[in-house]
């Protein structure tokens, strides 16, 4: 029962992982959009103002897009190696408790044991 137990900790250690590195990256998306949008706003207004030409703006829109999208890649990157790091690290602390708690299971169960066989010294005790 104690690795049963010990496996639906690991799944729900990993699954609680998984559930953190999913929503991490999905707020990196939905902020990366919004990044995005609101620096196409001053590409918009020197648009309207017609000092630079359409290629000018066009390449500093897709440079800007670029350096964006990189930096927002690189969050997602960190991001599944610090959810790959935290189920390596949750799994390891599961393999740990589990031999602590069965050398304590087994000291008990000694100790039980012990208490049984012990012969007893009590006045009027007889002994086989």
């Amino acid at each position: 029962m104690g690795s049963e137990k010990q496996g639906r900790g690991r799944t729900e250690a990993k699954r609680i992982a998984d559930l953190v590195q999913q929503a991490i990256d999905d707020g990196a998306t939905t902020v990366e959009e919004i990044h995005k949008r609101i620096a196409a706003v001053p590409i918009a207004a020197l648009e309207r103002t017609e000092l630079f030409g359409k290629k000018a703006l066009d390449d500093v829109r897709r440079i800007q897009d670029a350096s964006l999208g990189a930096v927002y890649d690189a969050i997602r990157d960190v991001n599944r190696e610090v959810g790959k790091l935290a189920k390596e690290l949750l799994s390891a602390r599961l393999a740990i408790r589990k031999p602590a708690a069965r050398a304590a299971a087994t000291k008990s169960a000694r100790k039980s044991a012990g208490k049984r066989a012990a012969p007893s010294h009590a006045p009027g005790a007889h002994a086989n």
